[in-house]
């Protein structure tokens, strides 16, 4: 209105799911090129999630494989039905009989405890 302020609306278009986390927008004067673009500057609050961990898989003691395991994995592959598979199915099929009969039967490797560095003599 006088001639040391001036009035001029903008609009900054953002989604709905952004909306919220806006925290302050400026504009500032461009460069002397005969624009009247102005920068804009936007502030937003931003929160990461952590990556989460990668679970292990099941380890099992190869060493010390039952005699079970053995007997009851060929039992199952004896009930198969291999004629007009399909591969993809029969792999499957096959996969799980092996993972189900193993957690059954073999013994899982027991974790090692990591040694302290620091013993208690150096304390």
């Amino acid at each position: 209105p006088d001639d040391q302020h001036r009035n001029q609306i903008e609009y900054v278009l953002c989604s709905q799911r952004w909306r919220s986390s806006k925290q302050s927008i400026k504009t500032r004067p461009s460069g002397d090129f005969g624009s009247d673009h102005e920068l804009l500057f936007a502030k937003f609050r931003l929160k990461l999630n952590k990556v989460g961990k990668n679970t292990r898989p099941l380890r099992y003691e190869l060493n010390h494989i039952p005699d079970e395991y053995t007997v009851e994995v060929t039992n199952r592959f004896k009930e198969l039905d291999l004629i007009d598979r399909v591969p993809q199915e029969l792999w499957m099929e096959v996969h799980n009989i092996v993972q189900e009969v193993a957690t059954k039967t073999i013994p899982k490797k027991k974790k090692c405890k990591k040694a302290k560095w620091l013993s208690e003599e150096a304390l």
